[in-house]
């Protein structure tokens, strides 16, 4: 029986930024086998400067099944350590090349066909990145983890910069960092916007939720809101923008993450309530906008019956709605 595991990562073949554009990665995330070889295969457009370079392995568990790990990447040719011209452009050549990262290389052989082909791998970590990674504190990593290192392009630089800034992940937490494109420059940011003391998990979740420095510090600028990650997560889960936190502030209610998160999931915008503080009910709280919205009672529609009536609570205004008063 085979098994193919539904662990999804995005890899990046890269030793420096640009180097390569990575599509996708799939496989057992904490068990890969690197001391077997893989298969490597090329796709390209003849004459492209870049290549689709998909590595693949299949091993036995122990167990009786089998497990599939495979990345797939957009490379530039040159990464390809070891292939000429000549050969990029033969109908048929043998080809013996290396892609060499920090944490170790990939050493490929096989055939190409005009600019494409197929053959075997075997990656072989450094020593000296293993021994770095040991000195700052990142013991025992496997051979398969410093596989998933060069994948993601891990350097020791990336490494020292979190230990600097008092992120101290495992092996596998720096997969997980860099395969969600958490850099030093994005802690900074998060740090310079309210939010001290993350650990790894927060860091990811808030990367992985697309929660960037700009949209915590707009949240925070103008408002009472001291939100805390999963606040965060929240609040950009359910698209909620830091106009209608600003607008909230400027009545005389406090105003928190659930509750945000209840005027966005109801449409309540910040116009919308802009709209009710203009008609003279500014400090509606969360509860009686939701209440009115359902009940499509708007803020223009308030203005008329208040011009009638006086002031209006939110309950009056509703039972004039509902009973058809224009």
């Amino acid at each position: 029986m085979t098994r193919v595991p539904a662990f999804l990562i995005a890899a990046t073949l890269a030793l420096a930024p640009g180097a390569a554009h990575a599509k996708h990665a799939t496989g057992e995330a904490h068990a890969v086998d690197s001391s077997q070889p893989g298969t490597w295969r090329i796709d390209s457009e003849r004459g492209a400067a870049r290549v689709d370079l998909h590595l693949e392995r299949r091993w036995h568990d122990g167990s009786g099944s089998t497990s599939t790990w495979s990345s797939s990447s957009d490379v530039d040719r040159g990464d390809l350590r070891g292939v000429t011209a000549s050969q990029w452009s033969a109908r048929e050549a043998t080809v013996s090349f290396a892609i060499v990262r920090e944490s170790g290389t990939f050493r490929c052989e096989g055939r190409l066909h005009g600019g494409e082909g197929d053959g075997r791998f075997i990656f072989t970590p450094e020593p000296g990145f293993r021994a770095a990674l040991d000195h700052a504190g990142i013991r025992d990593a496997s051979d398969g983890e410093l596989e998933r290192m060069a994948l993601q392009g891990v350097s020791i630089a990336l490494v020292k910069s979190f230990e600097e800034r008092r992120l101290h992940p495992t092996a596998d937490d720096l997969i997980r960092l860099c395969t969600h494109g958490v850099t030093a420059q994005y802690l900074d940011g998060l740090r310079a916007a309210g939010q001290q003391d993350l650990d790894v998990d927060q860091v990811i979740q808030l990367a992985i939720h697309g929660v960037d420095p700009g949209y915590v510090h707009a949240l925070r600028t103008g408002t009472r809101l001291d939100p805390t990650p999963d606040d965060l997560v929240k609040l950009k889960i359910h698209g909620v923008e830091a106009a209608l936190a600003a607008e909230m502030a400027k009545g005389r209610r406090t105003v928190d993450a659930d509750d945000l998160v209840k005027l966005q999931i109801h449409g309540v915008s910040a116009s919308t309530v802009r709209g009710w503080r203009e008609a003279g009910n500014a400090d509606l709280d969360a509860d009686e906008l939701v209440k009115l919205q359902i009940h499509g009672v708007t803020p223009s529609w308030a203005r008329r019956m208040q011009e009638r009536h006086g002031l209006l609570t939110p309950d009056e205004l509703v039972r004039r709605k509902i009973q058809g008063e224009d």
